[in-house]
């Protein structure tokens, strides 16, 4: 247990969730943000990603200090309450209304999707995962009923990140949240696309199954999410 003061406890979080190299501004913006959500969720804060990351005074620097003192108990409001100020590595172009990323909580009119047009630069804005389908079938374990056939999206987000799918086997389907397949699969995103079900028995042989963002999550011409080819599905992986 480490029992800090406020401001302190900022300083040690600025640097570890973005680096103390980067412009002054963007050092106030995020001691702002990590400074309103410590306050706005009045808990017990892990110092990991559960909350937000914080290294204590060994991961201090100067930088992120004079940000975190130029900004001294400023904090986001809405409507005279300090609004919980989620933040994130990487959008991929849109962000997601607050009920379907955590699942269950209450709609606020501030954490609302919107269009990030910024990302386009982030590492993560776009990427891929490749996987045989004897590799889906085993981190599925449990969710497939049968021989694993593959994966339908039922509702998505504003994003529009993946809320209920079902997976689909020889044997019946199960209805899962998108953020079980995002952690069973190893996604970076529940903006996810997979393959269409079916398709030829020649064509499934030929590859493995490929993930990748791909359309539309956010301008809908951005081609975005987690997408593979119908050669996913061959029973043979």
């Amino acid at each position: 247990m480490n029992v800090v003061d406020l401001e302190g406890y900022v300083k040690g979080v600025v640097p570890a969730e973005v680096p103390a190299s980067w412009p002054g501004e963007a050092l106030k913006a995020q001691a702002v943000a990590a400074r309103s959500y410590a306050l706005a969720t009045q808990g017990l804060l892990f110092p990991d990603t559960r909350s937000q990351v914080y290294k204590g005074l060994d991961g201090e620097a100067a930088r992120s200090d004079a940000a975190v003192d130029a900004t001294s108990r400023r904090v986001v409001l809405y409507q005279g309450r300090i609004a919980i100020t989620y933040f994130f590595s990487a959008s991929g172009g849109h962000t997601e209304n607050v009920e379907d990323v955590f699942y269950g909580a209450p709609r606020r009119p501030y954490l609302r999707g919107v269009k990030d047009p910024f990302d386009g630069s982030a590492p993560r804005h776009r990427w891929q995962v490749s996987l045989t389908t004897a590799q889906v079938q085993a981190r599925l374990a449990g969710l497939v009923k049968g021989s694993f056939r593959g994966i339908r999206v039922l509702a998505r987000g504003d994003s529009p990140r993946v809320v209920w799918a079902e997976v689909v086997g020889s044997s019946g389907v199960t209805h899962v949240r998108g953020a079980t397949l995002e952690a069973r699969l190893g996604l970076y995103d529940t903006w996810a696309y997979f393959p269409p079900l079916g398709g030829s028995r020649r064509s499934r042989a030929q590859a493995p199954s490929v993930a990748g963002r791909q359309p539309p999550r956010s301008a809908p011409s951005a081609p975005r999410g987690f997408r593979w080819p119908a050669a996913a599905w061959d029973s043979r992986g």
